[in-house]
């Protein structure tokens, strides 16, 4: 798995870009080099790119590189619904969940798969009750993966990239 931080950097990732450090002009070009190395490498038919920020952070755009450059076939999307602003920039409201997800799916084209919750902020009983209200809301499995761990998130990509797994498992 590639990964686009400088935490997952220093903790050792095997296939790390830290796309903060970049100029704009070459993050397109990066983004592609690491998932073709690790697609060339690991003989991988499904990669999983973690993510950077909100795809409407007003001075982060690594969200929407990654959709731009990384051209997903699936989208699993985490939300801080206690969160209002965004992390030193308090004169920016955080968009809401609704617009983050029309906004993934008009830019990507493709349909978030699952919605996983960052549970700061939350009580025990809330978060259970978060993660309801988005299957509800949403059509789509939701979870707190610090919380229930990420059997349901790869269950979800099992599934809907089994024809992938299947022949890789043929190989």
């Amino acid at each position: 798995m590639p990964s686009t931080g400088e935490t997952s950097c220093m903790q050792g990732v095997r296939y790390p870009i830290v796309l903060d450090s970049l100029t704009h002009n070459f993050v397109t070009g990066e983004i592609e080099h690491v998932i073709h190395q690790v697609f060339v490498s690991e003989r991988s038919d499904v990669v999983i790119l973690e993510g950077q920020g909100g795809i409407t952070h007003p001075a982060r755009l690594g969200g929407l590189e990654l959709v731009a450059a990384g051209r997903p076939d699936a989208i699993v999307l985490q939300h801080a619904p206690e969160r209002g602003f965004y992390y030193d920039l308090t004169q920016y409201p955080i968009s809401s969940l609704e617009r983050e997800v029309q906004i993934l799916e008009l830019l990507s084209q493709k349909q978030l798969i699952a919605l996983t919750l960052n549970h700061e902020g939350i009580s025990d009983e809330g978060s259970d009750e978060t993660i309801k209200n988005y299957e509800a809301i949403y059509s789509r499995p939701a979870t707190d993966v610090l919380k229930f761990g990420c059997e349901r998130l790869v269950q979800e990509i099992e599934g809907i990239f089994s024809d992938r797994l299947r022949s890789v498992a043929r190989g």
